[in-house]
């Protein structure tokens, strides 16, 4: 009934957005057939586009006019575009200190209607705000313009940058595309239908310095052709409650440190999450539907990836739930999944697959591993007196005690191999003892103990111990 649920909530989620798309695409097709909206009376500080000859009835080239907008307050503030649907030609430039506020994302359009440009763009930036408006390109297969685009010259990052509330959709290249913000914000934004990422957030290089402090609530990036969310280099940042549905990467976590997603879902990608390369990434209550990858794909030596509740519904058979390859690791718990993970790593701390440590203290509390514990580098060490090895004795068993009769007995037992190293030990005098030996074993079926005494019919201790 769970999976049904969680099928029928993701099918009615898909569903929604659809309609809002179509909603929305109706609202902007059709503000060009209504009258344009008069200007309106705006506070003081505010800079009505409309007062600048802006028409916003789609028809109407407004590049010039929102730019006029943008110039008359060259200090900084708020760009108001009321409801319509401007059609611009050229990139916005954008200037520090700015806000641009529209009444909602469906009914503030600002659509590009050429396929290199970019929607609003602008170089070593600070304090900038979108806020209620889509900004929309002329198609995702149609050039290479950006929804937003801000780079860098001058500074060393593009700082306090926030969205609210707004869409960006059909860009030939990547709805946002923002180098190394730090301090930024993006709330409630939905990025889709692009030619490249839904949001780039990145360096400039690899060996650049890292975007940080950047918050992702209750944002959304579908059907991208690259990917949904790319955070390239970004550090000591959150994503909490977002979704990424039918791309091919959800989330591409490219060399990141100290990142987080808390509570966020990723639909009908190719791979769900990717951590390429990096260091202490958590994923905690993350959800997946319908993958036709890997819901985690860790490669190129990422390493301290903690995933803490993940819950794997109805996956395109065959494809593994966790991956790693050779240089990754990661530790597990609490992994909802009907399909097998796949962890190739040097040392992946914690899986359904085992326990592997090195150098990993955990004090107190009782550590439970399905196959195999393994030290790397080191011995197992029990450093409490009054502590030991405890094993399991009955069918199959690795240790047990058999009675000797007339001076033999066969131990029947599916644990001994061709290599085990079989030590025995009298627990009484009971008849004539003599000295004990392994007279045969059968590997995966049995042994023999044998006395050198055939009277000997005392109880004997067998334990079965591996060579590494």
């Amino acid at each position: 009934m769970q999976l049904s649920g969680a099928t029928g909530d993701s099918t009615r989620r898909r569903a929604l957005f659809a309609g809002a798309i179509a909603g929305m695409a109706g609202v902007a097709l059709g503000a060009g057939s209504e009258p344009a909206e008069a200007a309106t009376v705006t506070p003081p500080d505010w800079q009505n586009v409309k007062d600048f000859g802006a028409v916003g009835d789609g028809v109407a080239d407004d590049t010039a006019a929102i730019q006029a907008a943008i110039k008359a307050i060259p200090g900084g503030g708020v760009v108001y575009l009321p409801s319509g649907t401007y059609r611009i030609s050229a990139a916005l430039t954008v200037t520090s200190g700015l806000t641009f506020r529209g009444t909602g994302a469906q009914s503030t359009f600002v659509v590009q209607s050429s396929t290199t440009a970019d929607g609003f763009a602008g170089t070593d930036l600070l304090f900038v705000t979108f806020e209620s408006l889509s900004i929309d390109g002329p198609g995702s297969t149609s050039g290479t313009g950006m929804g937003v685009h801000f780079t860098l010259a001058a500074h060393a990052a593009t700082q306090y940058v926030t969205m609210r509330n707004c869409m960006v959709k059909n860009w030939g290249s990547d709805g946002i595309n923002i180098a190394i913000p730090m301090v930024s914000s993006f709330n409630g934004v939905i990025a889709q239908t692009n030619g490249g990422y839904g949001f780039n957030i990145h360096t400039n290089a690899d060996t650049g310095p890292a975007g940080t402090s950047c918050q992702f609530t209750s944002c959304y990036a579908n059907a991208n052709t690259v990917g949904g969310f790319r955070l390239h280099k970004l550090t000591y940042s959150q994503l909490s409650g977002c979704a990424a549905d039918s791309n091919p990467v959800g989330y591409e976590l490219d060399f990141p440190c100290g990142i987080s997603l808390n509570g966020c879902g990723a639909e009908v990608n190719a791979t769900g999450i990717l951590v390429n390369g990096g260091s202490v990434v958590s994923l905690n209550a993350v959800y997946f539907y319908g993958s036709t990858g890997p819901c985690v794909q860790l490669v190129n030596g990422a390493q301290s990836v903690s995933i803490t509740g993940l819950s794997d519904i109805e996956p395109t058979a065959g494809a593994n739930c966790v991956t790693t390859d050779a240089t990754s690791s990661a530790f597990l718990s609490a992994v909802a999944s009907t399909r097998p993970n796949s962890l190739l790593g040097p040392h992946p701390m914690l899986s359904t697959d085992g326990l592997y440590a090195k150098g990993y203290t955990y004090l107190g509390g009782t550590v439970e591993a399905q196959n195999h514990l393994i030290a790397t580098s080191g011995n197992v060490a029990i450093n409490t007196a009054g502590f030991g090895l405890t094993i399991k004795e009955g069918a199959g068993a690795k240790m047990g005690v058999s009675t000797l009769g007339g001076g033999t007995v066969t131990v029947i037992t599916a644990g001994v191999t061709a290599n085990s190293r079989i030590m025995l030990s009298g627990q009484n005098a009971s008849g004539t003892p003599g000295n004990l030996y392994v007279s045969s074993r059968t590997p995966g079926s049995s042994f023999t103990i044998t006395s050198t005494s055939t009277t000997d019919t005392r109880d004997i201790a067998w334990i079965l111990v591996e060579p590494s």
